[in-house]
């Protein structure tokens, strides 16, 4: 499975979790350690100045500095990209229309990290094969070092290798997620099938080749297949339906989510997501299987040690860039496929079916804290998340919305993979286009042949993949 584009209440991406001061201070400090716990403090740094050869350092500056310009350049492009969408939220444009060379620019970055993952990967098995060698000749200098220590060295090596292993193996190679939700027969629920073929129709790209049901608050597509099959548009196209998202919608308001997603699938937002998530999977994947961590955290010599393997850091210090990019150019796409269901259905429906995804989500997580299912129950989601909503006051309904707006909200980050969508509102509703779509305004849940069953499949189906998954 690639990387899903779609309506969802929050993006989800891996942040560093501490502080670049507090790392630096804490590997200092673990460093430091190490020299003073042996008598031979002299030798034992000069020693561990072999570490700093012609070729290490030649290595790592020349490593830096791609680094260093391809971190420029990523922070450049989203700049740019930032400042074209101010001049729409202020009104100087009425869409943001980017640049051939930005899309090309951040299209070029994007593919300059895969050789540079490749690259980082050699460089880890090389800095650890550095730094074991170094503690050997300290060994040789001291005349001996502690047990728990050479063991610690010893794991660093096999995770190491490991990781590296692993991350080249699923940077290749993707494991088949197994779908939580129903797969909606093509033979069934034609009025469904006939809208996103229509809005297909109108975006000039083909239709989704499997439509699955969940009972979450989502709306994506993505595409199934090998990485080459998906990136050279081969791959099957695939789109997930919430019906918590759009239990509230009208037809009108369904469609313009639609073309959202079919704008992703127009501009290949899922081919280059699939091609980013192929390194997302190999990076992530490689870094937790190789040892390592933050030294201010660790109590014991045998942690330290581990926490002391450079591969982790290389990982860490890729991850950070890589999200930055990504992380900026999936902005880009999703702006983009905004202005697009803008542009189809009108400003003021896209924002209000923007405004129900997000609030269906936050209706559906106070629904899932407070309801207990029976043993052998099986909920209807969608039609329970509708009756919560049903019974607020309108005083509740207004601080629910609130509450939702401002939880996805949160605090820009360079890292984000959506724009704020208090962002993504106001500029919708400052759009002033009525569109070009001539959907119905009944609501979207007549689209499907008995909505109380295929709610109770769907949940059904959810719930058994959910516990599967568990067990």
């Amino acid at each position: 499975m690639s990387q899903s584009y779609g309506a969802s209440s929050a993006a989800s991406v891996v942040r560093p979790r501490v502080s670049v001061v507090l790392e630096i201070v804490g590997l200092v400090a673990a460093m430091v350690l190490l020299v003073v716990m042996t008598p031979f403090v002299v030798r034992g740094i000069v020693a561990l100045l072999h570490v700093f050869s012609i070729v290490s350092v030649a290595l790592l500056a020349g490593t830096g500095a791609a680094y260093g310009l391809l971190w420029l350049v990523g922070r450049s492009l989203d700049a740019k990209f930032r400042a074209i969408l101010d001049a729409t939220l202020v009104g100087a444009t009425s869409k943001p229309e980017p640049p051939r060379n930005l899309t090309r620019a951040y299209g070029l970055v994007l593919v300059c990290l895969l050789p540079f993952l490749l690259y980082l990967f050699m460089l880890a098995l090389y800095l650890v094969e550095v730094l074991i060698t170094e503690f050997l000749v300290l060994e040789n200098a001291i005349g001996g070092m502690p047990i728990i220590v050479l063991a610690a060295l010893g794991m660093v090596a096999l995770g190491t290798v490991w990781g590296v292993v692993v991350g080249v193996w699923r940077l290749f190679v993707q494991p088949r997620t197994k779908q939580r939700g129903f797969a909606l027969s093509p033979g069934t629920d034609q009025r469904l099938w006939a809208l996103t073929s229509r809005v297909a129709q109108d975006s000039g790209t083909r239709p989704a080749s499997a439509i699955y049901l969940t009972p979450t608050a989502e709306v994506a597509v993505w595409e199934e297949g090998g990485l080459a099959s998906v990136v050279f548009g081969r791959g099957r196209r695939c789109m997930r339906i919430g019906m918590t998202a759009i239990h509230d919608m009208s037809e009108s308001e369904l469609a313009s989510i639609l073309r959202h997603e079919f704008a992703h699938f127009g501009n290949r937002d899922t081919a280059w997501g699939s091609f980013t998530f192929s390194m997302t999977r190999a990076i992530t994947t490689a870094w937790r299987a190789t040892p390592g961590g933050n030294p201010a955290r660790q109590r014991s010599l045998f942690g330290i040690v581990l926490c002391l393997n450079p591969a982790w850091w290389v990982y860490w210090i890729f991850v950070r860039l890589f999200y930055r990019c990504t992380g900026g150019f999936s902005r880009l796409r999703e702006v983009m496929a905004d202005f697009d269901a803008i542009a189809y259905s009108g400003g003021e429906t896209f924002a209000s079916a923007l405004s129900k995804v997000i609030v269906n989500s936050e209706a559906l997580e106070r629904w899932g804290k407070g309801r207990e299912l029976a043993k052998g129950e099986i909920p209807r989601v969608a039609d329970e998340v509708a009756a919560l909503m049903s019974s607020l006051s309108p005083q509740d309904a207004s601080g629910l919305r609130d509450t939702a707006l401002d939880r996805v909200a949160g605090k820009w980050s360079a890292y984000e993979t959506h724009p704020s969508p208090k962002v993504r509102l106001r500029y919708a509703r400052g759009a002033g286009c009525t569109g070009e779509a001539t959907c119905s305004a009944q609501p979207a849940r007549v689209l499907f042949d008995d909505w109380s069953a295929m709610d109770q499949s769907v949940s059904r189906a959810w719930l058994t993949a959910a516990k599967a998954a568990a067990a």
